[in-house]
């Protein structure tokens, strides 16, 4: 299978990197030196009129093709365009390499010296101050004398006139661009510099993204949704629970209920409210976490096992004499920054609140 020939949209529409990439691709899968040097000279061409940079456009394999292939015709007509790819000495290595004495050296390098001079002329690399663009927009008469029109964009808007006709003319010398087998440059008929002013008069419209009811992607709803986030962080931040290891010889069964609160309020800071309590008791073997209902200054109830709750907390624990082989521990659950509750803890008797805290307890 042949490989794909570069066209004349790529040569004068790709980026630099990406073309060498490309036309070296092409010189390793197929050999095609005629080509390969062809699509260098139109580089140099589009170099030379143009503010984009191609100086020295694939130097390393156009040195290598003419200091170490076989030398043969081609190599001798088109090496005088890439004259200023070697430094003195390797040139005179090339010729000498090419042929086989000046006259013939002459000879062959004709028609490539009589451009060298205007393709090897830099150009000026710089574009113009307000918003128009440049191209150059040319006629050119194809094989079967049918005229056709090529433009090229980001042309020098500073170069000289008299410059453009040579350059435009070296297309007419490369067989490499045809359209249906029928060759496109064989004559060139004029061409003209453009200057155009981009002008917007119809605006796009931008519509708004539309949002779906699982999530609000609206700036507001993205609000609610930071303030939320801020609120739970808070409220994790000043709740918390506490958990405390008791005496081995501590059985909460016989407290009444001011000492039992007063216990427990003992636990906490004293800047912090009470609002839930409970014991618990891990088992040493199986690790279960287990809660323990109470009731002051009664006989042990059997404990029922629940799930721990996956409170946030720490925990201390010890050994029960009443539970053998379990660890029992106080935990103050849900206790909340607020200094209003300092003085909660000298009252001798337990207050509303606290009294609903038992109740509740005791029903666990």
């Amino acid at each position: 299978m042949s490989e794909q020939k570069l066209n004349q949209r790529q040569l004068f529409g790709m980026k630099r990197e990406n073309l060498a990439k490309k036309i070296t691709q092409y010189y390793y899968d197929t050999l095609d030196v005629a080509s390969v040097l062809d699509y260098t000279i139109a580089i140099l061409i589009r170099n030379a009129l143009t503010v984009n940079d191609f100086a020295l456009f694939l130097d390393e394999l156009i040195r290598d093709l003419f200091l170490f292939a076989e030398p043969n015709d081609l190599l001798r007509k088109k090496c005088s365009y890439f004259q200023n790819y070697f430094t003195k000495e390797e040139w005179e290595t090339v010729v000498g390499r090419l042929f086989k004495n000046k006259t013939s050296y002459f000879k062959y390098t004709k028609a490539a010296r009589s451009h060298y001079d205007q393709l090897m002329k830099p150009n000026t690399g710089k574009e113009l101050t307000d918003d128009r663009k440049v191209a150059i927009e040319s006629v050119f008469k194809d094989a079967n004398g049918k005229n056709h029109k090529w433009t090229l964009r980001d042309a020098d808007p500073l170069k000289d006139k008299k410059d453009f006709k040579a350059l435009l003319e070296i297309l007419t010398t490369l067989p490499i661009f045809e359209n249906n087998g029928v060759r496109r440059f064989t004559q060139l008929v004029e061409s003209k510099r453009i200057y155009s002013e981009i002008e917007v008069v119809v605006e796009r419209k931008i519509l708004p993204r539309k949002t779906t009811n699982k999530k609000d992607g609206t700036k507001k709803g993205q609000q609610k949704s930071a303030q939320k986030l801020t609120n739970n962080v808070a409220d994790k931040k000043t709740r918390q629970t506490k958990r405390t290891a008791m005496p081995l010889d501590f059985d909460p069964n016989n407290l009444s209920e001011e000492e039992l609160l007063k216990l427990v309020e003992s636990t906490i800071p004293e800047d912090a409210a009470l609002t839930d309590f409970h014991f618990e008791y891990t088992d040493l073997e199986t690790g279960e976490v287990s809660t323990m209902p109470i009731n002051p200054k009664k006989t042990s109830v059997e404990p029922r096992v629940t799930p721990e709750t996956g409170n946030d907390s720490v925990s201390a624990s010890l050994i029960s004499p009443s539970e053998k082989g379990q660890i029992p521990a106080l935990a103050a659950v849900g206790a909340a920054n607020d200094k209003e509750s300092e003085n909660q803890t000298s009252r001798k008797k337990p207050n509303k609140h606290k009294r609903k805290l038992l109740e509740k307890f005791q029903k666990r």
